[in-house]
């Protein structure tokens, strides 16, 4: 006999059962087949238990890949990370010139794993995101920057697996997430690497609205593979951030950062000036692109907006840091 679901709260006049479809005992999690009058059901068909507890249903298609695999999984594969410049590719969480670098973790709302500290958790346990770094900093204006890895999983619905890079510069704090290097699960045929205007976006989207879920296609052998070709695909940072330091900032430039990225934001700004009412944009001195672009950043890394959860729910601003740095990235052609 398969189990009855009996905590999940519907009308007295609705009964529902449900089925074993996977388990992962170890983790304490579980999905079941939904069924009403021995009928299987067609949309939201399938319910995640994790811990004894209901996390949501889903349709047929979608594939729950365990937080704790998805860690697994980044480990395995940063063993075998090796650049000649960086070094290997580490756990992230060793304090770099006495900065804590999972701040803005925690300022997310996530808390550091007790064993593992390069992993952070949700209130729940149903998000997770596991960090890495490499050993070495390149220097594209003569101080440290750091290039890290970051991978993202959910059994939740509220990212799917990715894996993506981002930058950080221990001398102010300044944690730059690179969207546009994920690699994420698009379908059942596999994965594909996204690149191009446009698709920062739809990651700030999903960061909060999943569009594209885990699916039957879900291979970790792939996910592993992908997420291998992503950081050595995010070493051209390096080469980006050395270009930047070499350019200036144009005034087309500084008008479009003022006319895209919001008011609040560049009102901040130490490098450009903006007058909302005359419309007035002005060059603050002769700044670099790479010290307009530690501005901006440096600004959103440091900025509410970082602050965003409640409870075991995202705030929306989370959304718009991700879109904010994927329009400033447009912005500065960063690949």
């Amino acid at each position: 006999m398969y189990p009855i679901l009996m905590n999940i709260e519907l009308p007295n006049t609705i009964q529902i059962e449900g089925r074993i479809r996977d388990s992962w005992p170890e983790y304490n999690l579980a999905t079941y087949d939904l069924y009403q009058n021995n009928i299987k059901l067609q949309a939201e068909s399938q319910a995640v238990y994790h811990r004894g507890k209901h996390v949501r249903t889903f349709t047929d298609r979608y594939q729950v890949l365990p937080n704790e695999r998805a860690i697994e999984i980044g480990e395995k594969f940063a063993t075998k990370i090796f650049d000649t410049q960086l070094g290997n590719l580490r756990p992230y969480g060793i304090d770099v010139a006495g900065t804590k670098q999972g701040d803005q973790f925690n300022n997310m709302g996530l808390t550091q794993d007790a064993d593992k500290k390069h992993v952070y958790w949700n209130q729940h346990g149903t998000v997770c995101y596991s960090l890495y770094e490499f050993q070495k900093p390149f220097r594209p204006d003569g101080n440290d920057v750091f290039l890290n890895v970051v991978i993202g999983n959910s059994i939740n619905g509220f990212c799917p697996f990715s894996t993506f890079s981002s930058t950080f510069r221990p001398y102010c704090s300044n944690v730059f997430m690179h969207m546009m290097r994920a690699k994420e699960i698009t379908g059942l045929t596999g994965l594909t690497l996204e690149s191009g205007q446009g698709v920062g976006d739809m990651r700030g989207s999903k960061l909060s609205v999943v569009r594209r879920k885990h699916t039957k296609g879900l291979d970790e052998k792939l996910i592993e593979l992908s997420s291998e070709e992503v950081i050595r695909n995010a070493l051209n940072v390096i080469e980006d951030y050395e270009r930047l330091v070499k350019e200036q900032l144009t005034q087309k430039q500084a008008e479009t950062i003022a006319h895209v990225l919001p008011q609040k934001l560049t009102t901040q700004l130490d490098k450009i000036s903006f007058d909302k009412e005359k419309d007035i944009v002005k060059l603050v001195g002769e700044p670099t692109q790479w010290e307009a672009f530690n501005d901006i950043t440096n600004k959103i890394s440091h900025s509410l907006y970082a602050r965003n959860k409640s409870g075991d729910t995202f705030n929306p601003r989370f959304e718009s840091v991700a879109t904010y740095m994927a329009k400033t990235q447009t912005i500065f052609l960063l690949r």
